[in-house]
């Protein structure tokens, strides 16, 4: 048997799929979600802080890395039009669902959304990056999207991640700051941080 976990480009051979409402920052939303992406019944705890409190940018372009089925991106979008929100995610079924929820609430011509294996290849930079990273994947996993956001960043932009303390997010904390210069904690709640790092 083929161990697989949500980061993963095929997670899951017969996926199930379902709506879920999310209630975030003010916005009742019903999501689509397939089994095989993080968190699928339902907003986990750490993603549901992150969309509560992240860092918002007047414009540019705002980039939702490790997508899932797209809330950070989605609110993002709708609490400023003026950005150009990207969805990035190795899992097909990832990317299917953000495509379907994009769809239903943000006009097409602000977003983009492609299936990668984090910022590999990509060429454009970005004025805030959010992310729930994949723990599971493992701790290279992780810290590769610490080093790729970095080197994707604005000068004056930032990285924003949650973690959960106990699992992880000491470390995280740790390597945004080695990678950026600093790191603050700009929210807690049920045993998970926001750390913000601003490449300077």
């Amino acid at each position: 048997m083929v161990f697989r976990h949500y980061f993963s480009e095929e997670p899951v051979e017969r996926p199930k799929k379902r709506e879920i409402d999310v209630f975030v920052r003010g916005y009742s939303l019903k999501l689509i979600t397939y089994s095989g992406i993080f968190s699928y019944r339902q907003i986990d705890k750490g993603t549901k802080l992150l969309a509560e409190n992240m860092i918002i940018p007047d414009s540019g372009k705002f980039l939702d890395l490790g997508c899932g089925y797209g809330v950070l991106g989605i609110i993002a979008g709708l609490s400023n039009p003026n950005l150009d929100i990207w969805f990035i995610d190795i899992n097909k079924l990832a990317i299917s669902a953000t495509k379907q929820n994009a769809k239903r609430y943000l006009d097409r011509s602000r977003f983009r959304i492609k299936r990668n294996d984090g910022l590999s290849g990509i060429e454009e930079t970005f004025k805030a990056i959010v992310s729930n990273p994949p723990y599971t994947a493992g701790k290279r996993v992780v810290f590769k999207f610490v080093s790729e956001s970095y080197k994707h960043l604005e000068t004056g932009g930032w990285l924003e991640m949650v973690g959960r303390k106990s699992k992880g997010g000491r470390s995280l904390k740790e390597e945004m700051e080695r990678t950026f210069g600093n790191v603050e904690v700009i929210a807690r709640g049920s045993g998970y941080q926001v750390y913000h790092s601003v490449k300077e």
